[in-house]
């Protein structure tokens, strides 16, 4: 499991990562910032913010709106929506660096010897 690095929340389960992109998950914005994304087809605890716009997307065809923790406000990367006939309609990308890692613990049984 994904949660937020400042709060713990859960935000996506590692089954529903997805590639994005065939070349690099290394993207940089106009402002020459350096992004390495996690894409996946679900989220929780996460929300988007702002208008959705394709200025400047990474993925042509989608527009992008920020996206945060819906628990601390972090920012957690974005929401890209569909803005023609493709799929998949909606996918989230996560700053690698906004992200924090939870394990199950895995269930161990103690024997007698």
């Amino acid at each position: 499991e994904y949660t937020c690095r400042r709060c713990g929340g859960e935000l996506v389960s590692s089954n529903h990562l997805v590639s994005m992109s065939s070349d690099s998950p290394f993207f940089v914005n106009p402002h020459g910032n350096a992004f390495e994304l996690v894409t996946s087809y679900n989220v929780k605890n996460a929300v988007s913010r702002g208008d959705p716009t394709e200025k400047d997307s990474w993925f042509p065809g989608y527009a992008w709106s920020f996206l945060q923790c819906y628990i601390c406000d972090s920012f957690l990367g974005w929401k890209f929506t569909a803005v023609r006939d493709i799929t998949p309609r909606v996918f989230y990308g996560f700053q690698r660096r906004a992200l924090g890692v939870f394990r199950k613990a895995e269930s161990t049984e103690e024997t007698d010897s």
